[in-house]
């Protein structure tokens, strides 16, 4: 009960100081300010500790796969030629197709990880590795390429969504947009009075 009425008032010396620098008639930013700081204090003190992330002992971080170190890398170079292409022409058509299959490589390489290691503790001085697990019998591709469909059903939605977006900006790329937009008809307006001295 103490937490959450400490979090409450943090909560309300935070809404306080935020009244004093935006209410009908502004206060003094230094009294704002403190405020805050005491509202993030009381907080800090009042937040509840939280929720381990991992097991103790675990590594941090799977080991990474050498075909997602590939991918990864292949599509840093891609999208970096794709930059050089694109710095003198903004226009040109294999720099305009290299940035997004960069990225889509670059994204398929981050994720594929390797098997999450099991419980205990890392490799240090007096640990023993167990003896490896027997192999199970080789499975059917199309029984290899379901299962990691099950397990990955995230990144086959993710890469609808962007099949789908992809289609839908770049398909009649030449009539839509139909010229210069707002925003980019004001900024070249606005560089034209500043050049003639306006």
């Amino acid at each position: 009960m103490n937490r959450l009425v400490g979090l409450l008032l943090a909560l309300g010396l935070g809404l306080w100081a935020q009244r004093i620098l935006t209410g009908p008639t502004p206060g003094i930013p230094r009294d704002a300010l403190l405020l805050f700081l005491l509202a993030a204090a009381l907080f800090v003190w009042h937040a509840a500790r939280p929720a381990e992330f991992r097991p103790p002992g675990t590594p941090i971080a799977r080991p990474w796969l050498r075909a997602g170190r590939w991918l990864s890398l292949s599509g840093l170079a891609a999208g970096l030629l794709s930059l050089i292409l694109l710095w003198p022409d903004l226009q040109s058509p294999l720099g305009l197709v290299l940035w997004p299959v960069a990225t889509v490589l670059f994204v398929a390489g981050t994720f594929l990880e390797g098997e999450a290691p099991g419980p205990g503790l890392s490799p240090g001085p007096g640990w023993d590795a167990p003896p490896p697990p027997l192999a199970p019998p080789p499975a059917a591709p199309l029984d290899r390429l379901s299962a990691w469909a099950r397990g990955h059903w995230d990144l086959l939605v993710l890469a609808a969504i962007l099949l789908v977006a992809a289609f839908a900006r770049l398909s009649q790329l030449d009539v839509y947009p139909n010229g210069c937009q707002s925003d980019e008809c004001n900024n070249g307006l606005d560089a034209l009075k500043w050049l003639a001295g306006a």
